[in-house]
């Protein structure tokens, strides 16, 4: 695949991904209140209902390109992985302890770094080769050794492959989005990115589920989530 990419590791970059990660973990503690009382089904509702709204504000705000017939083909096909992603995250936040989950996501820079090089050809730097082993090491200690309290890692298997799963599907759409920030306007990514699992989301929503509900009755929740992912997808674009 080949696309005009940017390497840059400057510090303004390198924050913005730290911003990224700050907010998106954010909008993951609402994700995980909200998983207490309401489906996952319904939590990635109103993940993607406020994202539209947000997503919405910021196009009208900044007005950026129309989308072409090709971006719009490129991010349908992350949307389906950005889809996946959610779900199988919220579920796992629904079953297993927040830090549990977000440990077994850190398995995603391995699959970053394996994507990355198989679909953009880029090269692994060694200093984070071995940063990425050793997250992997991290993992394996917890999740061996049980190292998270007293009782250890859950026992909800589904909970854990879903957390896993997500971390694949997670390092897919991000190589993807990697692959078009050097052609496609960042607002308009963030733009498509919303509306466009939205429309994934939503028919599946309210044939299976009632959402409506749930998001008046968590209209501040609903808010908040949406503002904090649309902010981390935009940093992190």
């Amino acid at each position: 695949m080949k696309v005009p990419l940017r390497h840059d590791l400057s510090a303004g970059p390198v924050l913005l991904a730290c911003l990224a990660i700050g907010l998106l973990t954010l909008m993951d503690g609402v994700a995980k209140e909200l998983s207490t009382r309401l489906t996952t089904l319904d939590v990635v509702t109103i993940r993607y209902v406020s994202g539209i709204f947000w997503a919405g504000l910021l196009g009208l705000i900044v007005r950026p390109p129309l989308p072409t017939r090709d971006m719009v083909r490129a991010h349908s096909i992350r949307a389906v992985f950005f889809a996946a992603t959610s779900f199988l995250f919220f579920y796992a936040l629904s079953t297993l302890p927040i830090v549990e989950a977000m440990v077994f996501t850190y398995l995603s820079p391995i699959f970053i770094a394996l994507l990355g090089s198989l679909l953009l050809h880029e090269k692994v730097h060694p200093s984070t080769a071995f940063a990425i082993a050793l997250s992997f090491v991290g993992v394996m200690v917890i999740a061996v050794g049980k190292g998270l309290g007293a009782e250890g890692i859950s026992n909800d298997f589904l909970g854990i492959l879903a957390a896993i799963g997500s971390a694949g599907t997670y390092a897919l759409s991000l190589v993807l989005l990697r692959a078009r920030t050097g052609s496609d306007p960042i607002t308009t990514i963030v733009v498509l990115q919303n509306f466009l699992t939205a429309l994934i989301i939503l028919p599946i929503a309210f044939f299976l589920s009632d959402p409506v509900a749930a998001i008046v009755a968590e209209w501040p929740y609903v808010l908040m989530m949406g503002l904090l992912g649309t902010a981390g997808q935009f940093a992190l674009a």
